[in-house]
């Protein structure tokens, strides 16, 4: 199953839990680069907006503190080329750390 996938299936147990965490990914987003709100679409891309690597590094680091999740493979994430994709990746982070655990194994 791909991060769409489980996101869409969280959404339907947790109607909003999508909306709600894209809305706070978003908003580190535009406080992180120092851009308006209005201009971090889910097609706006992270280069437009002014992230360079290091402010992915501190927007990674940002959002673990906020949503308890843990962003493992720093050079996939720094490649993320747009906020969609920072949005569902993050999603499913929050998806995944939420799935309640099976014999002890974190799912």
């Amino acid at each position: 199953m791909d991060i769409a996938e489980e996101v869409a299936r969280a959404e339907d147990a947790q109607p909003g839990l999508f909306e709600h965490t894209a809305n706070q990914v978003r908003e580190v987003i535009a406080e992180q680069l120092g851009a308006p709100v209005e201009t971090v679409t889910d097609d706006a891309k992270l280069s437009a907006l002014g992230a360079d690597e290091l402010d992915r590094m501190e927007l990674a680091i940002d959002l673990e503190r906020l949503l308890s999740v843990r962003i493992e493979d720093d050079d996939a994430w720094c490649k993320l080329p747009t906020v969609k994709d920072v949005v569902l990746t993050v999603c499913g982070l929050v998806v995944q750390a939420a799935a309640p655990k099976q014999h002890g194994v974190p799912a």
